[in-house]
């Protein structure tokens, strides 16, 4: 499930949907990230979602993450994934490709 956090996202579905089998993830939408781990409101958010998702066997994504502070903290608060610009910015494809060849070998 994607962009968790904003418009309807009801625990209620994704409860519904997991037990179905129909997700096996939820991405938490930048808005609740940009904030963390600083912001109370956002920290008490994301461990909530991460803990309810961990239970339900679901991996969790954090979007737009930016720096470290926020990687360690999400680690700790049990979310599964990171993305966003502290790993890499935009780049073009055959950008992607070297960077990738070079870590494969």
């Amino acid at each position: 499930m994607d962009d968790f956090g904003t418009g309807y996202s009801s625990l209620r579905l994704v409860i519904d949907l997991s037990q179905k089998g129909l997700i096996e993830a939820i991405k938490l939408d930048c808005s609740l990230i940009r904030g963390y781990p600083e912001s109370t409101e956002a920290r008490a958010v994301v461990n909530s979602v991460a803990g309810f998702a961990n239970q339900m066997g679901l991996t969790t994504v954090a979007e737009c993450v930016e720096n470290k502070k926020q990687v360690e903290a999400l680690k700790k608060a049990g979310i599964t994934h990171v993305q966003g610009f502290y790993f890499y910015k935009p780049m073009p494809l055959n950008q992607l490709l070297e960077i990738c060849k070079e870590n494969h070998t």
